[in-house]
């Protein structure tokens, strides 16, 4: 059995991460496996290092995907690039030869087509909502989108929620496995300075993170919590980024708030931060959030996407749709430590029975393979 997984991009980040983990897995289980990407970034270099059998082929895999940006005005150019190197990829993947064709991402729109051509059985992994999350439309609608996906001969996705809008009811050949993380193994038990509490909030700087979320609450948060600070980690240089510097400014709030860039070791990141804020629109999964659990860090997570399918209010985190309910939700985790100790201990509980590496690895390759 040979598995090809394929990648749109070639950073080390989200997807890749979860796909480090399936590679590994399926070698462990004896499956001979390749890994293809359009640029040897450090992903690749990292699969390379490891001795995995890693392909670079110059494809704009996303391309059928657009944005409301001027940048996506040089989209023709790409489809004809991508029209004459279709034979590449084409070629490329029959040297490899694989029995199993993965997209690692539904930004794939290309590889179904490879998969189709040469006969090979496909595995789509549909792992964000893209319109919602990401402000990227498919070209030929949403209709189109879902027929694509459904010609597949297994989908994965990575919440129920997603699933929903991608595809409505979970189909015959799909199946919901979520994401898996390794579990830390020094951790520190939770503690709360009340005079200096921080805040974290974790991801690429992005109008669908919502980052200006949090930081609009901050004046109001600041009033019962002066010694109070906001960790923003993650970096992406954009119009948005740019605003919401200035957001900070304006708001007069530069002493308590702190951009810390991208920081690549993840323990590094939650011991920056005593809870994590989780802001996003529309979190596909929301990898950080099952990363804070782990780590003993209460999550206030915003009550949509992917988000109330990881946090129970009250038992494993705390949710809030307004500025009133996160300020209510700060209070609970600040006020009443006995509790908040309570729900950190059952939510890493809760992470580790049901988010470890080893299980969604499992999940997927059972289903990938049976």
């Amino acid at each position: 059995m040979k598995v090809l997984f394929v990648t749109h991009y070639s950073f080390l980040l989200g997807s890749n991460r979860s796909l480090e983990s399936l590679v590994k897995y399926f070698l462990k289980q004896g499956v001979a496996v390749s890994v293809l990407m359009p640029s040897r970034g450090l992903f690749f270099q990292h699969l390379h290092e490891m001795g995995v059998d890693v392909h670079c082929v110059k494809f704009f895999f996303e391309a059928m995907y657009v944005k409301l940006n001027k940048k996506y005005l040089i989209l023709p150019i790409l489809w004809l690039y991508n029209l004459f190197a279709f034979f590449l990829l084409l070629y490329k993947v029959r040297m490899i030869n694989p029995d199993i064709i993965y997209s690692n991402s539904s930004a794939d729109c290309y590889s179904i087509l490879v998969a189709k051509l040469l006969q090979k059985k496909h595995v789509m992994h549909v792992r964000e909502f893209m319109q919602e999350d990401f402000g990227a439309r498919y070209i030929f609608g949403r209709k189109s989108k879902k027929s694509k996906i459904l010609k597949s001969d297994k989908i994965i996705f990575v919440s129920k929620a997603v699933a929903k809008s991608v595809v409505g009811e979970i189909p015959q050949n799909g199946r919901v496995v979520y994401n898996g993380l390794p579990i830390p193994n020094a951790i520190e038990p939770f503690h709360l300075n009340r005079q200096n509490v921080r805040l974290g909030i974790v991801g690429n700087i992005d109008i669908s993170k919502q980052q200006h979320l949090i930081i609009g609450f901050m004046p109001q948060i600041l009033k019962k919590y002066p010694g109070l600070t906001l960790h923003i980690v993650g970096d992406k240089e954009s119009p948005y980024k740019r605003r919401i510097v200035r957001q900070v400014k304006d708001l007069k709030v530069e002493k308590n708030v702190f951009f810390e860039g991208f920081v690549r070791n993840t323990d590094d990141i939650y011991s920056k931060f005593d809870i994590l804020v989780m802001c996003s629109r529309s979190e596909a999964f929301g990898r950080v959030t099952i990363e804070a659990m782990l780590r003993n860090k209460p999550v206030i997570g915003l009550d949509a996407g992917g988000t109330p399918e990881l946090i129970k209010s009250g038992v494993t985190g705390f949710q809030f749709v307004t500025e009133t309910d996160f300020l209510k939700r700060l209070a609970q985790v600040i006020n009443d430590v006995e509790n908040t100790k309570r729900i950190v201990d059952c939510a890493r509980k809760y992470a580790v029975d049901n988010f470890a590496e080893i299980v969604y690895c499992r999940n997927v390759y059972d289903f990938v393979i049976e």
